[in-house]
């Protein structure tokens, strides 16, 4: 199967970025395939507010924020939330836990956390799912994920979802994949996110995404998907 790419939507640190910074060659990539009329997302768990330390922003044409719960365009400074605010008796619940971050939509700590904020939202019988990424434990309104909010940037937008590659590396990304017409796991993604991969990138992290990019490129945006590739070596 065959189809020609509209929209790459790619996570940020760990796919994009490594420790919150982007290769050179990852910058290129990305600019190369801008040139060539592709439409460029970020799709993170990250708030608008913690995006302002996200290098090179300014590429993007959209972000799909706070794991689904916002969207955003940077060159607009636009916002639209996709969801409530955390409620305050769920912020109550967990206002022990250290530390917890607070969106427009999600709410987020770390682990060893994952259980209390489970039983916090079991206790004030609110309709949250629990999102992990990594060390990473993301609460959001349920029905909200990477693939939701996607779906909704890509209705306003006129593309189609089997028009979009997913690019990710944890747990959270599988939801991305589900909403493109071929999930890419990098190199260094998590087993449980490879198994769902179309395709498995010989390079880590930003340099796994160049190399997709590259492969674009060569097939004028024209991504076929073939067997699924064994786990990296």
């Amino acid at each position: 199967m065959e189809f020609r790419v509209r929209a790459v939507a790619m996570d940020g640190d760990g796919t994009l970025t490594k420790d919150g910074e982007m290769e050179p060659e990852t910058v290129g990539a990305l600019k190369r395939l801008q040139k060539c009329g592709c439409v460029l997302i970020l799709a993170t768990g990250e708030s608008i507010k913690e995006l302002e330390e996200f290098p090179n922003l300014d590429l993007f044409d959209a972000v799909v924020a706070e794991d689904g719960g916002v969207l955003y365009w940077p060159s607009t400074k636009i916002e639209r939330e996709l969801g409530p605010p955390p409620p305050q008796r769920l912020l109550v619940a967990l206002a022990h836990v250290e530390p917890l971050k607070t969106g427009k939509v999600i709410l987020s700590t770390k682990q060893p956390h994952e259980q209390e904020v489970r039983e916090a939202i079991r206790r004030c019988c609110v309709d949250y799912e629990i999102h992990l990424n990594r060390e990473q434990v993301m609460a959001v309104p349920a029905g909200i994920d990477k693939g939701s909010g996607l779906r909704q940037l890509l209705a306003n937008a006129g593309i189609a979802c089997d028009q979009v590659i997913g690019i990710g590396d944890a747990e959270n990304d599988q939801a991305l994949f589900q909403a493109c017409g071929c999930g890419v796991a990098v190199r260094n993604a998590l087993p449980a996110l490879r198994k769902h991969a179309d395709y498995v990138t010989r390079a880590a992290c930003g340099k796994g995404v160049a190399e997709v990019i590259e492969r674009l490129l060569k097939a004028d945006l024209t991504w076929r998907v073939g067997q699924r590739l064994k786990k990296p070596a």
